[in-house]
């Protein structure tokens, strides 16, 4: 008994040994595997530091010198294409200016003068003391490349710029004119506006009818792989859905784009912003009234195809017409259906940019594009909007209804249409110009003051600040 005693003592003390080496092992591996994690880790920090340092840093050993861009010869020769130096007109005109901008000389001016304070815009002085670029020859890159869709890079013979300098400052100015712009004029007409466009319509044959609506795909070639499933049609391509709601002149009142390309017209409609207010009773105002088939009526509607599921608020074509009043219903109808899908023609050929979807990396980049090519439609139909065919037709009919001499051609538009051509910015021209000569006897910055006393002398610039002001106001009402 003595001796099976001992043994199992003995037993037992060397399973507890085994335990314990064990157990030390198992300890010892944990820490080797933690501080190989940790090495690991600080490494890749450590790299990514440092290129984030290599990239940022100033002048270091290795690193090539930036560029002597002359900013003041880039400045002087945008001031003698496009505005005029020494009391002499600009080489290209009114017409060359909105041909390669796409905007008019009025809606240019307003926007540079609402952003020409701005932190990012403003003439700045670097580390060295030196004089940077100015605010309009930051902003006329910005337009070439929202305009033509060019490469970043492209203006920098031209304007003296860098490529990361210029995409930096069409983001900020896509931003800026969402940011400052869309409350205003992306919203629904006044009732004033709606009365015209009723009585317009009703004219036409399509009484209540106070838009049309459509959707488009606009198909997005950099989707990332993270996004395919959700931005993926039916064909197979990669796209983002467009609501949009306009009128016969293709003023929007409605931009909805954010759904993916995965849902079908009826699921976009169903999420929009249009159909929740018209839901909720916020909008489709209820204080006009209209006569169909001699019953008077009090809901309006948009025109839309044959597609779209039956809402009150929707008229659609009959999908195979038979009869005569049939066919006769649905040639004004598609007629005046065309003004929304001839939208997306006119916003792209007026904005190349957004041609090449491969220059947008996420969803947001992709909305705030879009929202800024149709503020910019927006504001280019109020600057133009008396002025068109069809409003100068409706006058002439007007006045030869009523015996009286035509008026001004629009529909109340005409007293926000500011158009500014080269005489308008004779003060921004003469204030730049005397500055560039004064300044370069002195042997100074010749354009140090030249951009800096547009407040003085810039009569045009603020004639079409005031105009984009106005029209932002009446876009309010």
């Amino acid at each position: 008994m003595e001796s099976f005693t001992d043994d199992g003592c003995g037993s037992s003390s060397d399973d507890g040994r085994g335990k314990s080496e064990v157990s030390a092992h198992e300890r010892l591996a944990a820490v080797i595997e933690a501080r190989s994690l940790f090495l690991i880790f600080r490494h890749c920090r450590n790299g990514a530091q440092r290129a984030r340092t290599w990239r940022f840093i100033g002048c270091v050993a290795g690193r090539r010198a930036s560029r002597p861009r002359d900013f003041d010869q880039g400045m002087r020769g945008i001031m003698r294409e496009y505005f005029g130096v020494d009391w002499q007109p600009p080489v290209y005109g009114d017409e060359t200016f909105e041909r390669r901008f796409r905007v008019p000389r009025s809606v240019f001016m307003g926007i540079y003068e609402a952003i020409r304070d701005r932190l990012f815009w403003r003439q700045s002085i670097n580390a060295t003391g030196r004089p940077q670029a100015y605010a309009l020859q930051k902003l006329v890159p910005v337009f070439r490349v929202l305009a033509c869709a060019e490469s970043y890079d492209r203006a920098d013979k031209c304007v003296r710029l860098s490529k990361s300098t210029i995409e930096v400052a069409t983001k900020k100015l896509i931003e800026f004119i969402v940011e400052e712009w869309e409350p205003v004029y992306v919203r629904p007409p006044s009732d004033e506006k709606v009365k015209r466009m009723l009585e317009r319509n009703a004219a036409w044959g399509m009484p209540g009818c106070i838009g049309s609506l459509d959707f488009s795909h606009w198909e997005w070639a950099a989707c990332p792989k993270g996004l395919v499933k959700q931005c993926q049609n039916l064909k197979k391509r990669r796209s983002i859905v467009i609501v949009t709601v306009c009128d016969e002149d293709v003023y929007i009142w409605q931009f909805f784009i954010k759904a993916p390309g995965s849902l079908n017209d009826l699921n976009v409609l169903r999420i929009s912003p249009l159909y929740f207010d018209v839901v909720e009773g916020v909008w489709l105002p209820k204080s006009f009234s209209f006569c169909v088939n001699g019953r008077s009526r009090r809901f309006l509607s948009y025109l839309t195809d044959g597609v779209h599921s039956k809402y009150p608020f929707f008229v659609s074509p009959y999908p195979n017409p038979i009869i005569p009043t049939e066919k006769i219903f649905n040639r004004p109808q598609e007629a005046l259906r065309k003004d929304v899908e001839r939208l997306y023609g006119v916003l792209t050929a007026r904005f190349h940019i957004l041609l090449h979807p491969s220059l947008f990396g996420s969803v947001e980049q992709m909305m705030l594009t879009g929202k800024e090519a149709a503020i910019l439609r927006i504001m280019v139909v109020e600057q133009r909007r008396g002025g068109y065919v069809a409003h100068e037709r409706i006058a002439a009919a007007a006045s030869a209804r009523d015996g009286e001499p035509a008026a001004a051609a629009g529909d109340g538009h005409a007293d926000v249409a500011v158009d500014v051509g080269w005489a308008g910015d004779a003060g921004f021209v003469a204030a730049a110009a005397s500055d560039v000569s004064s300044a370069a006897a002195a042997g100074t910055d010749p354009f140090a003051g030249a951009v800096g006393q547009v407040e003085a002398g810039a009569d045009g610039a603020a004639a079409a600040a005031a105009g984009l002001g106005a029209a932002a106001a009446a876009a309010g009402d």
